[in-house]
Formats: C-alpha cells, structure tokens, sequence
C-alpha cells in the first residue's frame, strides 16, 4: 500500500488519481476531511489526520510499504512535518 500525503490538495488529487488508475492500492492521507472523496477516484483508503500529530502519522503508515510525501501549502512547520514522517518510518 502506497501512503499519499496531501492527497486531497490540487496536486494530490491528481497524482492519487493516476495512481488508482494504474491500479496501486492507496491510502490517502490528509487534514482536510474531503480527502474521504477520493474513494470515487479509486483510492482503497483515506484517513483526516494531522501531519503533525505522532499518533495520526502512526496510524497512516500502519500496512503501507511506500510513501509518496506531498508537503502541505503554505503552513509555517512543513519541514518539520516531513521529518517527522521520515522518522516514523
């Protein structure tokens, strides 16, 4: 199962979108709670969570074997976001 990050922003709705199309199984991963619209794409899972939360990161890499880190827009602490999933790796 493949992790996608941002998965319901602008570039995250397209790239789940081809990759459904190619028939990878997803987990999309995201804040915004319109992430759970993307099944109508293809996407085997979705989950709202938070990036920044150890809890939510844990949960959203739990089964997956890939991760495809899409950073979040305009949000002050997207290094650290990206770190900390590197790290619960």
């Amino acid at each position: 199962m493949i992790l996608v990050t941002a998965a319901a922003g602008g570039v995250g709705r397209q790239v789940v979108a081809e990759l459904a199309k190619r028939g990878l199984a997803i987990r999309a991963f995201d804040i915004n709670p319109k992430v759970g619209e993307l099944k109508e794409l293809g996407v085997a899972e979705t989950m709202v969570g938070d990036g920044r939360l150890v809890k939510d990161v844990k949960k959203a890499l739990d089964g997956c074997d890939k991760v495809l880190y899409i950073p979040p827009m305009f949000i002050y602490d997207e290094a650290e976001i990206a770190i900390g999933l590197l790290m619960k790796q």
